[in-house]
């Protein structure tokens, strides 16, 4: 638990991999994990501005909206391209180590190549190489490090049952789009134009995804790193504008799709209208007060790597507990006890909010015992089926609400490429995070 409280607030980034690898052998250094720290402050900060921009935009005009959102990226993006240069110095740094630091090279140790006449080829071994070159390749751009992923991931399920979506359970395939690994299912009724749209999107991103993937494999066997890296590098220039043209289509699409349901959004149920208002209001307090505890941990756990950090329950409500580690320096100190001080306030607004949410709970549970009276065919269940329908209702809703920044990150109109990798990456570490708490 201790090391998946550290490795937390890093999931979506990818020196993920590498940093994983120092931590298990215990081989990270205070001064590594300070630089980490203070660039996942950094990132923080320039996501808040980004969070706080499109919650004052949520109820404007589409036209509105769009219009500062693009304004907003003129002045954002030199800001996130600097700090996706920060990652990638973090991460190269800890693949080839240093003078006092290992390396965690995946290379390094690796006996054997692509393409080697000796040795059996499967698809697994593309796999492997696929995969781990997204995060210890030199010379990858942020979107062929995705886009890699995205051909892992495609080569991994050659050897899963080909009718699966076929089966009359499946909610259909879904349509990888942008960023790169993100996907959804397309509304069932679309205009013929933006059906062709999606069509050529899909055929100009699978051509450059197996032009990447040709290039990886063809340089795998590559005697010095050194002549992979360079390769691999004058690869990246050249790929860059046809990424950057398939992102002006993604666009499009994206403009296409506006005001379209997905087929994933939960339907309407036979709740009063003040009853699903009161549901409705309920699950999104709740998002938003589990939404404020992960930024929370993120963010301490950042500050504050080397302590434990971690979310302690009891009947009355939740709170957040740092637990130190055993000595450290006056500075370590200094900044832990002002994170305990700021915490004490953090915590009692926490309690107040589980408490109202608790609150409406139960306020819920009596309107559903109140509408289930005025129905006939309702008023023969009991409570515990009214609840547990309810409840499967809310699960839906809740699944569906939970996904709301990842949806914001791959279908809003109006963010820049960069914005929307630093909105998804952070929605997919809050979805991650839910696994390992």
């Amino acid at each position: 638990n201790s090391v998946l409280s550290l490795m937390a607030p890093y999931l979506g980034e990818f020196f993920y991999a590498p940093l994983s690898s120092h931590v298990h052998d215990e081989e990270i250094s205070n001064k590594q994990l300070t630089r980490i720290s203070d660039y996942h402050q950094q990132r923080q900060v320039v996501l808040g501005q980004l969070r706080a921009k499109l919650d004052e935009l949520r109820s404007a005009d589409p036209a509105k909206r769009k219009a500062e959102l693009t304004q907003l990226a003129a002045t954002m993006d030199p800001q996130i391209l600097d700090l996706e240069a920060k990652s990638e110095e973090l991460r190269r740094n800890m693949v080839k180590g240093g003078f006092f630091e290992p390396s965690v090279d995946w290379d390094d140790t690796r006996s054997w190549r692509l393409g080697d006449d000796s040795k059996y080829e499967s698809f697994q071994d593309e796999y492997l190489v696929m995969r781990a070159s997204a995060y210890f390749q030199l010379g990858l751009s942020q979107n062929q490090r995705l886009l890699l992923r995205e051909v892992a991931y495609d080569l991994k399920r050659r050897g899963q049952d080909p009718t699966s979506d076929l089966s009359l359970e499946s909610a259909g395939s879904y349509f990888s789009f942008s960023p790169f690994t993100s996907r959804f299912r397309l509304p069932r009724q679309m205009p013929e134009a933006l059906r062709a749209k999606v069509a050529l999107y899909r055929e100009k991103k699978e051509a450059i995804k197996q032009d990447l993937r040709q290039t990886i494999y063809r340089n795998d066997r590559a005697f010095l790193n050194s002549t992979r890296a360079r390769a691999i590098a004058d690869f990246n220039t050249r790929q860059a504008s046809e990424i950057a043209a398939l992102d002006l289509l993604a666009e499009e699409i994206r403009e296409g799709l506006v005001g379209l349901k997905l087929p994933d959004e939960p339907a309407q149920t036979a709740m009063t209208k003040s009853l699903g208002e009161r549901l409705a209001k309920y699950l999104d307090e709740k998002v938003e007060y589990q939404r404020s505890i992960m930024a929370k941990l993120a963010e301490l756990k950042a500050l504050l790597p080397l302590d434990r950090v971690e979310v302690a329950r009891t009947d009355f409500g939740v709170s957040i507990v740092i637990e130190p580690r055993r000595g450290g320096n006056s500075a370590l100190k200094e900044k832990r006890e002002a994170a305990q001080r700021e915490l004490q306030a953090f915590n009692a607004t926490l309690l107040k909010s589980f408490q109202h949410l608790d609150s409406i709970r139960e306020q819920v549970r009596s309107e559903i015992e109140a509408f289930a009276a005025q129905s006939v065919s309702l008023r023969e269940r009991s409570m515990d089926q009214l609840i547990a329908e309810c409840s499967r209702a809310v699960s839906v809703q809740e699944n569906w609400n939970r996904y709301s920044e990842y949806r914001t990150a791959v279908l809003e109109p109006g963010l820049s490429p960069a914005q929307r990798r630093l909105l998804y990456a952070s929605s997919l570490e809050a979805l991650m995070m839910e696994f390992i708490r």
